[in-house]
C-alpha cells in the first residue's frame, strides 16, 4: 500500500494558505461550499487499493506519453492529452479518482491534467470554468476550490503536539495507511504535524469508501 503522504501532503500544504480567506467568505459563498462537499462525496464505485496502483500506473504513463508524443508535445492545446491511449482507460475509472486527480495538479509542469478532471467532475461549482485565463490558473484556482471545500468544517483541537501525531497516527492505521518509513521519525512527524486532520479523514475515506456513506 502507497504511503498516504503521497496523496496528502500537496492538499495540506495548499490547504494552509487557504485556510485564512475562510473568514471573509459571504453567506452565497458558504451555500456554493455546502453543496461543494455533498458533492464531492459521491462517486460511481468504491476506490480500492488496486485502483490506486491502477490509477498511478495509467496516469504516469499518461504523463510520460504527453511528454514524449510529438502529437501533444508540439502542441499548444492541452486538450490534445485526450487522444493519447491511456486517456480513456483513465476516464473509464470514473469519479472516484478525483482526489487522486487533484493531489497531482499543483504539479505546475501537469496543469494539462485538469483536462481529465474536468470531464469527470460534474460539479461546476467545484470547478474554474474562466476559460481566459491560463491553463495553469485554472488548475491552481481548481485545487483551491476543492480544498476549500473541504476546509469548511469545524476544526479538531489539538492541545499539543504529542496529541495531534497519537491522532493522525491513529487515523491513518484505521484506515489502512502506512508512513513513510525510508524517511527519519522527526522528518516524518514534522510532516504529520502540519498536515490537515480534517482533510486526511476526508480524503482517507474517499480513497476507502467511495461514495458509500460511513459513520
Amino acid at each position: 500500500m502507497k504511503s498516504l503522504l503521497l496523496y496528502l501532503l500537496p492538499l495540506t500544504l495548499l490547504a494552509t494558505g487557504c485556510s485564512s480567506k475562510q473568514g471573509s467568505r459571504t453567506g452565497e459563498a458558504d451555500d456554493i461550499v455546502s453543496f461543494e462537499i455533498t458533492g464531492t462525496e459521491q462517486s460511481d464505485t468504491l476506490l480500492t487499493g488496486d485502483d490506486l496502483l491502477r490509477f498511478d500506473s495509467l496516469f504516469n504513463a499518461w504523463v510520460e506519453n504527453y511528454n514524449s508524443n510529438p502529437l501533444t508535445r508540439q502542441s499548444s492545446n492541452p486538450h490534445d492529452a485526450r487522444k493519447l491511449e491511456q486517456y480513456p482507460q483513465l476516464l473509464a475509472m470514473g469519479r472516484k479518482i478525483i482526489p487522486c486527480i487533484v493531489t497531482r495538479l499543483p504539479n505546475k509542469s501537469l496543469f494539462w491534467t485538469l483536462t481529465l478532471y474536468d470531464d469527470l467532475q460534474e460539479i461546476d461549482s467545484l470547478k474554474c470554468l474562466d476559460y481566459s485565463r491560463s491553463e495553469l490558473f485554472r488548475a491552481q484556482e481548481t485545487v483551491r476550490k476543492y480544498v476549500e471545500a473541504k476546509l469548511h468544517k469545524k476544526k479538531r483541537i489539538f492541545h499539543n503536539d504529542s496529541e495531534k501525531l497519537q491522532a493522525m497516527r491513529q487515523l491513518m492505521r484505521q484506515y489502512g495507511w502506512e508512513e513513510d518509513t525510508t524517511l527519519p521519525p522527526h522528518d516524518r512527524d514534522s510532516i504529520l504535524l502540519n498536515m490537515d486532520y480534517e482533510i486526511t479523514e476526508d480524503m482517507c475515506k474517499l480513497f476507502k469508501y467511495g461514495g458509500e456513506k460511513k459513520q
